[in-house]
């Protein structure tokens, strides 16, 4: 019973010291990287970075002036003094036809649940924080009365 116990354990180990030898062995081959210079390598199958085609270069910037977003938390501080809720989800969104005709060029979209169960359904310019819209069913019990900016 015991040699069998002495086995039940012996034999895992060993199996699991000799793996590890055969890894330092792969490691140390005259190729390096654990391969034979004529093995190829999954890495070699993928494109190099000389190959990989370049970003814009610095002379070709959009025809759109670069601008400053506002940080997450200003445009939800923005929507907390407005609206009485809960912030459910705010996400960076391309504008509407609509507002990129007004001049928008990103828009945080928000989602609210209102205290009445109802979800409010926010967009504010990225830039500035400027209320575009808000719909949502029961919208004025949502919103903050005297809190406008």
């Amino acid at each position: 019973m015991r040699r069998r116990l002495i086995l039940l354990l012996a034999v895992p180990t060993l199996l699991a010291a000799l793996l590890v030898l055969a890894g330092a062995l792969l490691l140390h081959r005259p190729g390096g990287h654990g391969r034979a210079p004529g093995d190829r390598a999954v890495s070699h199958a993928l494109p190099r970075a000389a190959d990989a085609p370049r970003g814009p270069a610095v002379t070709e910037l959009p025809d759109q002036p670069m601008f400053a977003v506002l940080p997450a938390h200003q445009a939800v501080a923005a929507i907390a003094r407005r609206f009485d809720g809960r912030l459910i989800g705010l996400s960076l969104v391309p504008p509407s036809p609509r507002e990129a005709a007004r001049g928008v060029q990103l828009v945080y979209a928000a989602r609210l649940l209102s205290q009445h169960r109802d979800v409010v359904e926010i967009r504010l310019d990225a830039r500035d924080g400027r209320l575009l819209s808000a719909r949502g069913n029961n919208l004025g019990a949502a919103r903050r009365h005297g809190k406008d900016d």
